[in-house]
């Protein structure tokens, strides 16, 4: 009856039992289950709350230590994300991650690199769970979530913001309806709806052109539709498949400057690509993806081409 009782204890303080009690309090109270994180990108505004509390602290802390000459400290830094002994296999292929591990902290931003090939997709594709690992886990917030259930991993997705190259938009719909797919898919409607994708168009300059179509817009401006839709749960972690790859300079930095500007409001970013002048712009600490591992590396000692 002891045995018994302690499971039941135990289950009653799992992460997941918690989530899910924490979501239908929310669906109670007539709101999905989110976090703040950006209110508007544009003007850099703050997370609320015990996030921007651990963003605030640790942003001090890097400052303090710099202006002393001693660095930066890591051990303080929260984890948000934790890979270990991570591989990734396809069949008849040699791994393309090969016993990975990794810790991804808290509030900051990251650059991913590597040659064309080398498994930044993948990586992405994992972290949403697009994708199971062949062996290892993968912890978020210190919850394993190759364990979730299928409905846990559409909840998982929704803390995430991801943009692609291809901008992976409905061609034939307007701006506002390809920001509003995720959001009627979550069950907003009638004027929280309509106020929803106002807010995330004005965070990207869109809003005066929310009725033209996608269909004609320049390559950069869909890109910026495909950042307003990321931002439709107000996601605490946001990543980029290679935003600029398709863009000129003047619209590549736009979209850098909206995606460093969202870092700054307390989101942690990662951001794929191999092109070491956009690194050199933005500076941010650098993953790079060689021989299947993942290793930080500082930016004297990339040598990266597409």
């Amino acid at each position: 009856m002891n045995a018994l009782r302690c499971q039941g204890d135990a289950a009653a303080r799992s992460p997941v039992r918690e989530r899910r009690q924490r979501r239908a309090g929310s669906r109670e109270r007539g709101r999905p289950a989110q976090v703040e994180c950006n209110r508007d990108v544009r003007e850099g505004a703050r997370p609320r709350g015990d996030a921007w509390i651990r963003v605030e602290a640790n942003r001090l802390e890097r400052l303090r230590l710099q202006s002393s000459g001693m660095g930066v400290s890591r051990e303080n830094v929260a984890t948000k994300i934790a890979l270990e002994g991570l591989t990734k296999s396809y069949l008849g292929m040699l791994p393309v991650l090969d016993d990975v591990s990794c810790k991804i902290d808290e509030g900051e931003f990251y650059y991913l690199t590597g040659v064309s090939g080398a498994g930044k997709t993948t990586v992405f594709r994992l972290l949403l769970l697009i994708e199971r690992p062949s062996s290892g886990t993968i912890h978020f917030d210190g919850e394993d979530i190759t364990r979730l259930t299928v409905a846990e991993q559409a909840l998982h997705r929704r803390r995430i913001g991801m943009v692609f190259q291809d901008y992976r938009l409905l061609a034939s719909d307007s701006i506002e309806e390809n920001v509003a797919l995720p959001l009627r898919v979550a069950g907003y409607r009638g004027s929280r709806l309509r106020k929803k994708i106002e807010l995330q168009l004005e965070q990207v300059g869109l809003a005066h052109r929310r009725r033209d179509g996608v269909a004609g817009l320049s390559g950069g401006e869909k890109q910026l539709v495909s950042i307003a839709r990321a931002l439709a749960f107000d996601p605490t972690v946001f990543f980029a498949d290679e935003p600029t790859g398709n863009l000129d300079h003047t619209m590549a930095h736009r979209v850098m400057e909206l995606i460093r500007n969202l870092h700054q409001a307390g989101c942690t970013v990662i951001v794929a690509t191999h092109d070491l002048t956009l690194i050199r712009a933005f500076r941010a600490r650098t993953l790079l993806i060689k021989d299947r591992k993942l290793h930080e590396v500082r930016l004297a000692e990339q040598r990266v081409s597409g």
